[in-house]
């Protein structure tokens, strides 16, 4: 998980910790989002309650399983991080590179802009199928850019 999301300095190892125990925290909100989908997926197969197709019923089962799985990894993961010393030391300084801070900060960008062009094309391909894609892609790009804006809001009083 180190040096994926390098957006800061970290002066102190004890501030880093704090940090790898948000991130542990937050990959367990991933495995319960894991088991509820593959969950909610099972029960409904069993239960016949959606009439959609084993295809779709294995995806959400797939879906539900990795989130699951890889939130269990990387929670493993920040907790081996914390209670080792010289891997927390070594993560700090990775994270805290500024290197990896504007290689993190360029790939968000690009990734952005790939987002946006991406779902556009969606939005304009789904012209064809059915309104309720169009809706969805639209509210879609309507959140990204209102979480822009506010974040950029709220981060420029922050710094």
């Amino acid at each position: 998980m180190s040096g994926n999301f390098c957006l800061k300095k970290y002066s102190s190892d004890k501030e880093y910790a704090k940090l790898m125990k948000k991130r542990a925290a937050i990959s367990l909100l991933l495995v319960v989002f894991g088991i509820v989908t593959l969950a909610i997926s099972l029960y409904c197969r069993h239960k016949g309650l959606l009439s959609i197709s084993d295809f779709r019923q294995g995806v959400f089962a797939g879906i539900g399983t990795g989130l699951a799985l890889f939130g269990l990894i990387l929670f493993f993961i920040c907790i081996s991080i914390i209670k080792n010393e010289s891997k927390l030391k070594a993560a700090r300084i990775y994270e805290s590179d500024e290197r990896n801070i504007a290689i993190t900060t360029e790939s968000i960008s690009i990734a952005t802009v790939v987002l946006l062009i991406s779902m556009y094309v969606v939005f304009v391909l789904s012209i064809f199928m059915e309104i309720d894609i169009i809706i969805a892609i639209a509210i879609f790009v309507l959140l990204f850019v209102l979480t822009t804006i506010i974040s950029a809001k709220i981060n420029s009083h922050r710094m």
